[in-house]
């Protein structure tokens, strides 16, 4: 397991280093259009982020990740995805590659979602169905892991 906003920082270092290395930018009037469309992915992303933390909070328990969870959070923006905040990370590093250029970010988005799916999302599921169990599990059978 990782810490995700730190997998985050690392997914932008590396697909920064990747373009500076080998180039693989937007450029001409599609730069435009992908620097707008990253601009909305951010927008979309922050507002994922905060109406999840608000969603922990209304519940209240922890939003960091090294904190025991005390209660089972449905919803708001956890009727769409049982993961918005990681969700948020990828469509805010989807959003920063785009409305810079960089099109190395499809490979390291695509890189950082295996990883939160795999290394933090996989292990929460079985913490949260290990310490809530029924009532967890039928979450589970109710709402999708992404999307």
């Amino acid at each position: 397991a990782f810490f995700p906003p730190l997998g985050f920082a690392v997914t932008l270092a590396l697909i920064t280093a990747l373009n500076w290395l080998v180039p693989l930018s937007l450029s001409g009037p599609i730069a435009g259009v992908g620097a707008a469309l990253g601009i909305v992915l951010c927008c979309i992303a922050a507002a994922l982020g905060l109406l999840a933390i608000l969603a922990f909070r209304a519940v209240g328990t922890h939003v960091e990740p090294h904190k025991p969870t005390s209660a089972i959070v449905r919803g708001g923006v956890y009727r769409i995805s049982r993961n918005p905040m990681y969700l948020g990370l990828i469509l805010m590093t989807l959003g920063i590659g785009l409305w810079f250029g960089n099109l190395w970010v499809f490979p390291g988005a695509v890189a950082f979602w295996f990883a939160l799916d795999r290394g933090v999302v996989a292990r929460e599921e079985v913490y949260l169905t290990e310490k809530f169990g029924d009532a967890y599990t039928a979450l589970l059978e109710e709402s999708r892991r992404w999307l």
